[in-house]
């Protein structure tokens, strides 16, 4: 398809358009999928509890071979969350410690910094009444040099000649001493600044531990708490990893299996909120590209514009890129018509199958660009020629 630069221009927004509304589009069932997921697994771990306190109310009923599987894993559980109850309490002790650490570092810091203020506040005063003097002792030179300007000084050669060598003298002193002010207010600043840096990265390293120490002490206290009922917990939930075992009552095997369901349920949502993510990121990354190469049409049709003699821009946009861009509108629409994506996970993997197999691929977004860049440089030769 031949197009003008102008049209070009509108052919690349519609399809940034189009591209933009199945983001949208995807980014809701994003949303619908997270709500989901978080319903799902809040009714899974309702079902295992409701089997663990069945279960736990009367263990001795359930039979041997399913009771040893559920003792053995209680066991393995409870000898994790020690071990972890362990290295929580060495690492907040640690972190503690670091912690304190910086706190002290910091005091330091400022300490040493208001004892030497003073110090060189001192020296700043002393420095300027030297300044003051010298500065007097200048103007007072000054002044009897001033007492033998023309003849008068013709008689007074020696005088004059030790009053000049007085006053560059003074002028000397005068400068090393406003180069050594300087130098003190230099330092000063430089201690300052040295001074609040380090404070400032005492505190940031501050902060990053006691995030670290907050989160560590929340887990040792919900570990050290609750411990009893997570290996409960645990121990019921592998009931479920493989078949469901026999022998259980109708009652709790029903309880499981709506449980294995929603596991099942659960998984196939994070999966697909994996394949979102991606597709979400990769057509982000299209619209950027788009928005480059969009500024680069633009500046061709400035071009056309400002110089009359330029002759007008074609474009051969080819067919195959057409069809690629027809997808974004057909996935939008299946999308907008499976309005029940989230009753079943894998019906929204059918709605985009083709796009992530025909448009999201590396080496097709690659084609498509290039086939476009390559419809700029093969327009854009009559204007070298």
């Amino acid at each position: 398809m031949e197009v003008s630069t102008k049209d070009a221009i509108r052919t690349i927004d519609n399809w940034v358009t189009d591209i933009c509304n199945l983001f949208k589009e995807i980014e809701e069932v994003q949303v619908a999928f997270n709500g989901d997921l978080i319903r799902s697994s809040k009714e899974f771990q309702q079902k295992i509890v409701e089997t663990m306190m069945v279960i736990y109310k009367d263990i001795n009923s359930i039979p041997s071979e399913i009771r040893k599987i559920i003792n053995k894993k209680h066991d393995e559980e409870e000898t994790k969350i020690q071990k972890r109850i362990s290295e929580l309490k060495a690492s907040t002790t640690n972190l503690q410690s670091k912690s304190d650490d910086y706190e002290k570092t910091s005091e330091t810091i400022l300490k040493s910094l208001t004892q030497a203020n003073p110090e060189i506040n001192e020296k700043e005063e002393v420095l300027k009444l030297q300044v003051k003097e010298t500065l007097v002792d200048i103007k007072t030179t000054e002044r009897e040099l001033a007492r033998y300007d023309g003849i008068k000084g013709w008689f007074a050669g020696d005088k004059v000649k030790n009053l000049k060598k007085s006053f560059g003298v003074g002028l000397k002193k005068l400068q090393n001493l406003s180069s050594e002010l300087e130098t003190i207010r230099n330092e000063w600043k430089k201690k300052l600044t040295e001074s609040e840096t380090k404070v400032n990265e005492e505190k940031e390293a501050w902060m990053k531990v006691q995030h670290q120490l907050t989160d560590e002490k929340i887990e040792l206290s919900n570990l050290e708490k609750n411990h009893e009922n997570m290996t409960m917990y645990e121990s019921v939930a592998i009931l479920i990893k493989d078949d469901i075992p026999k022998g259980l009552s109708s009652n709790i095997e029903s309880t499981l299996t709506k449980a294995k369901q929603l596991q099942w349920y659960v998984d196939e949502i994070r999966k697909e909120l994996v394949d979102v993510a991606t597709i979400l990121g990769t057509l982000k990354g299209i619209m950027s590209g788009f928005e480059k190469m969009r500024k680069s049409f633009v500046g061709l049709w400035e071009e056309e514009n400002m110089h009359s003699e330029l002759s007008r821009l074609s474009f051969d946009f080819p067919e195959t890129i057409l069809k690629y861009h027809d997808v974004w509108k057909e996935v939008t629409q299946k999308i907008i018509d499976e309005k029940n994506l989230c009753e079943c996970p894998s019906d929204f993997a059918k709605a985009v199958q083709v796009l992530i197999k025909d448009n999201l691929s590396k080496d097709k977004i690659e084609w498509m660009f290039t086939e476009i860049g390559a419809s700029i440089q093969a327009a854009t030769k009559s204007w070298s020629a």
